[in-house]
């Protein structure tokens, strides 16, 4: 074998190796939560029960009531939308709701006024809902008299 294989072959079998670090310095009392190469990483930010979680909605006020906003309806991907509108939204931007609002009026070919932000906290434990989900929501623009009787 050419020196160059073997070099390489060290260093392969030195990484595997390395594996058995965090599981070594685990079975000695001390809680691995970080090896670039083992899965332990991936537990880094967990966080011991009850967890708190926040649900966000957008809805958009339209005449006939409030419709809610999906991702599809702005004509973009989740992942686009959520960074784009809904992060924003939330942290209190209302240019993007203005935006959202203009983005939703051309494309439904129907006024959107207002954008309301709905905000669920929940706590949970194991399977169980600890607290009972209190919405809060913020609009974002002026609610005209609703012509229909509620959400959709």
């Amino acid at each position: 074998m050419s020196p160059g294989r073997s070099a390489v072959s060290g260093f392969v079998l030195l990484v595997l190796a390395l594996q058995a670090v965090p599981v070594a310095r685990e079975l000695g009392g001390a809680r691995e939560t970080l090896w670039p190469l083992a899965s332990w990483g991936l537990f880094r930010h967990s966080s011991h029960p009850p967890v708190a979680a926040i649900r966000v909605r957008l809805y958009a006020v339209r005449p006939d009531g409030l419709v809610r906003v999906r991702s599809g309806d702005a004509g973009m991907d989740r992942f686009t939308f959520r960074d784009r509108y809904a992060r924003a939204i939330a942290a209190g931007d209302p240019a993007a709701a203005r935006e959202l609002a203009r983005r939703l009026s051309a494309r439904w070919r129907a006024p959107v006024p207002a954008i309301v932000l709905e905000r669920t906290a929940f706590r949970i434990s194991g399977n169980s809902l600890l607290s009972a989900p209190a919405a809060r929501r913020i609009v974002y623009g002026s609610l005209p008299a609703l012509a229909g009787p509620g959400e959709r």
